[in-house]
């Protein structure tokens, strides 16, 4: 009969062998930093489903373009049925099961660790402090609990843990998921008549766009406001595709000019890419 710390043993086992050999998945990259913190662990913290594993792998692929051998670079789940009556004393077994397949790394080569959801094992703290002043290693922590913020990490890590704080996606990386090509220029422009106008974007290919932004325009003096801004600019900027983005409607009675566009707001955070084409 398998004993308890038997079956937990080979499901580490199988664990430490699918995280060698699965390829990192696709991921929208993240704005946070991936560098190596030296001495100090990073704490991926942050709500549920805002990203904390994906950046996990964000910087599991950085590594690995770095050149850092697959083998070193460890991405560990701690939420498996499996792991069920893992205790805090028996986490040892997994640097134990993965130094057996690669004894040439222990002390001589820089292994990364990502343990992701730690904090389902009461006392992982005193493992992680123990690993990072025994062995050779970069760890990084995740999870979503209140066991997790900040203060918490700060407390028990004593220190020796920054924080990464994931949050939803923000605008920018929105577009960038949904395949928008975002402009590498934007600045706020005045004419010399005094119309402002919200953004002239400079795309990659080189192709410009004056951008109105308004919340909004059912207002009669409002509507014209804007289109009278956008005209204005885009007589000093001829070539440039004039868009006035507004999350209202114009007057019922308003119709838009020729040459400027009206998107809804709702259409542009639905599908950045497809509401400018």
């Amino acid at each position: 009969m398998v004993s308890v710390n038997d079956r937990i043993r080979e499901a580490i086992r199988q664990k430490l062998g699918d995280a060698i050999e699965l390829p990192c998945p696709q991921f929208t990259p993240r704005e946070a930093e991936t560098t190596v913190l030296e001495g100090k662990a990073r704490a991926v913290i942050g709500m549920r489903r805002a990203g904390k594993a994906t950046f996990l792998y964000q910087c599991l692929a950085a590594r690995l373009a770095e050149g850092v051998a697959r083998e070193r670079l460890v991405y560990f789940n701690f939420e498996d049925e499996r792991l069920g009556d893992l205790e805090a004393a028996d986490l040892g077994v997994i640097l134990d099961e993965y130094y057996r397949s690669y004894p040439e790394f222990r002390r001589r080569e820089r292994v990364t660790w990502c343990f992701d959801e730690i904090q389902v094992i009461a006392g992982w703290e005193k493992f992680v402090r123990r690993m990072m002043d025994s062995e050779n290693v970069e760890v990084m922590l995740s999870g979503s609990s209140a066991r997790m913020l900040s203060r918490e990490v700060a407390t028990t890590m004593r220190g020796r843990a920054l924080e990464t704080i994931i949050t939803p996606f923000s605008f920018r990386e929105f577009a960038r998921s949904r395949g928008a090509v975002l402009p590498v220029k934007k600045r706020h422009v005045k004419t010399a008549q005094g119309h402002e106008v919200d953004f002239l974007a400079t795309s990659v290919d080189g192709s410009t766009q004056l951008i109105q932004v308004a919340a909004e325009i059912g207002n009669v003096a409002t509507f014209e406001r804007e289109i009278r801004a956008l005209q204005g600019a885009a007589a000093e900027f001829p070539a440039a595709r004039k868009v006035l983005i507004a999350e209202g409607t114009p007057p019922r009675d308003a119709s838009m000019p020729k040459g400027i566009e009206l998107l809804p707001m709702w259409r542009w955070l639905i599908d950045p890419q497809r509401a400018v084409e």
